[in-house]
């Protein structure tokens, strides 16, 4: 990497506490290859809609401080016709957090909402659709079951409980 001619980056697509593309920043940094950009591009697919989703994704987010590594990325997913948010680091790995967490929260809502139902009377399917039919909430994620799963999504919600008893910094995130 220190001889190249050419565009070098290293990209993380994997869901990572906030501050970690800071730290990875600085390790680079440390280590003589300033050169080196650094961007932060989570994926947001489905588990079983991988493929689907990443050629056909709702919005692609990449995060960095390097305007060459920026161009690059957003050159290479023109082609898939998806809006590109720019923005840096921290907000790149924030909103990664902050989509699964939301995505938690609806799932286990719901599934609250239909012990509710279970002891009122109410029907839960019904319930859930009428939901759904707002506008401002939209059908997605309101199906009560046995709620969530997937190699990475369970853990987001235990990622964001230390911001809600202190401020955050990177050592609490």
């Amino acid at each position: 990497m220190r001889r190249a001619s050419h565009l070098v980056a290293v990209v993380v697509k994997s869901t990572v506490p906030v501050g970690t593309g800071a730290r990875v920043r600085a390790a680079l940094d440390e280590r003589g290859l300033t050169h080196v950009g650094y961007a932060s591009n989570p994926e947001f697919t489905a588990e079983g809609r991988a493929v689907d989703d990443f050629l056909h994704p709702d919005r692609v987010v990449i995060g960095t401080e390097d305007t060459a590594a920026a161009a690059w990325l957003a050159d290479l997913y023109k082609p898939l016709d998806a809006p590109v948010e720019l923005m840096d680091v921290a907000s790149a790995e924030m909103v990664k957090l902050a989509s699964n967490a939301l995505l938690a929260t609806r799932i286990t809502f719901i599934n609250e909402i239909a012990t509710v139902c279970e002891t009122t009377g109410a029907d839960i399917t019904r319930v859930s659709r009428a939901i759904g039919l707002d506008h401002r909430l939209g059908p997605h994620f309101l199906k009560a079951g046995l709620g969530y799963g997937g190699s990475c999504f369970p853990k987001a919600p235990g990622r964001c409980a230390p911001w809600s008893a202190t401020p955050a910094t990177p050592s609490n995130c």
